[in-house]
């Protein structure tokens, strides 16, 4: 490696956000559900929700390090969420019956 450790690690930390804020304009830009949008606000609140688990092939932190084409089979498969929409989503696929007589 022809440079240090800090500034390999800064680059490829910027490699990885600018890819994730192309894949984010590639998926809309905008939550799916509350509508916020990227422009309002910052990268790191958006997460992408996969509709049908079974046909996940990769999560983000293995698929960012594949071809932009292999990204963007995978990402037609999701759906773009903020971080507190997707958190719902999960919450309501989940079965919390029990909690349901907590006041």
């Amino acid at each position: 490696m022809c440079y240090c450790k800090q500034y390999f690690n800064r680059k490829a930390t910027q490699r990885w956000i600018d890819r994730k804020c192309k894949a984010l304009i590639y998926k809309g830009g905008a939550c799916h559900d509350y509508y916020l949008s990227l422009s309002d606000s910052h990268y790191s609140v958006f997460e992408f929700y996969h509709l049908t688990p079974a046909q996940k092939d990769h999560d983000w932190t293995k698929l960012r390090l594949l071809s932009w084409e292999a990204i963007l089979q995978e990402l037609d498969k999701y759906i773009l969420l903020c971080a507190n929409c997707h958190r719902i989503r999960h919450s309501r696929s989940e079965d919390f019956t029990e909690f349901d007589n907590i006041p």
